[in-house]
């Protein structure tokens, strides 16, 4: 969790509203969301994995955007 709160400070101090945006909606709203619907379709006990799958997909998408946006910041 703290790593999120960190990549929406940075995209927001880089002056990347968009992705600190889907950062912090797909985080709290949309794939959460999404998981807590499918995943108990799948098995009743899985529900307890939509947070944490959650939390690394949004890590995933957080991580890939930082590290190309800090390599634009290098070459600019």
């Amino acid at each position: 969790m703290p790593f999120h709160i960190f990549s929406t400070y940075y995209f927001q101090a880089i002056l990347k509203p968009r992705s600190a945006f889907i950062v912090s909606v797909s985080r709290g709203l949309v794939i959460s969301g999404v998981l807590i619907f499918i995943l108990p379709l799948i098995n009743p006990n899985a529900l307890w994995l939509a947070m944490v799958l959650t939390e690394i997909i949004v890590a995933i998408y957080a991580g890939v955007s930082m590290i190309k946006y800090t390599r634009h910041l290098s070459t600019q």
